[in-house]
């Protein structure tokens, strides 16, 4: 088969495996936010830290549950960013996603046990980090820039927004 062709089809299901991450992990952050700011129900027992911000209970229950969200949300988006990278075969790229979705293994996997929903997280991710690690990238030199002119569509500067996206 066509390295190119192999190349798109991991980034394909790499922006596929991230989409479906990041909407797991926003509806979960939506939902959080929502339930406690309407219900208004305190979360914590006696003697914990907490306090009211305009009348909404915050402890370390919904802390730790807007940033469990969060973490998710941001190793999605990194995958998502790094898409446009493997599609080219660039091998940093394949590396960023990997390990954003090793990041997002290991936080889910551990409330595997008190969250049943937790496999909607897991399995994208499981097979996001499975495609892309089974992929070959082209490897770059230390220090040697990816050629940005063969990612230029017509009109496109190498300092266009285009071709910065998947840089971090």
């Amino acid at each position: 088969m066509n390295i190119q062709y192999l190349s798109r089809r991991t980034a394909a299901v790499n922006l596929l495996c991230g989409f479906l991450i990041a909407c797991f992990s926003s509806a979960h952050l939506i939902a959080v936010t929502v339930r406690r700011i309407r219900l208004k129900i305190p979360a914590w027992v006696e003697g914990e830290p907490h306090a009211m911000i305009a009348g909404v209970p915050y402890d370390f229950r919904i802390y730790s549950l807007l940033l469990f969200g969060s973490v998710i949300l941001v190793g999605a988006l990194i995958t998502i960013r790094a898409s446009l990278g493997i599609a080219r075969g660039d091998a940093e790229a394949r590396r960023r996603s990997m390990r954003a979705m090793v990041m997002v293994l290991a936080t889910v996997i551990p409330v595997m046990p008190m969250q049943d929903a937790a496999p909607i997280l897991i399995v994208p991710a499981a097979v996001c980090l499975a495609v892309v690690a089974g992929s070959k990238g082209k490897s770059k030199a230390k220090g040697q820039k990816s050629n940005v002119k063969s990612a230029c569509r017509d009109g496109d500067t190498p300092t266009s927004p285009l071709l910065t996206f998947d840089s971090l």
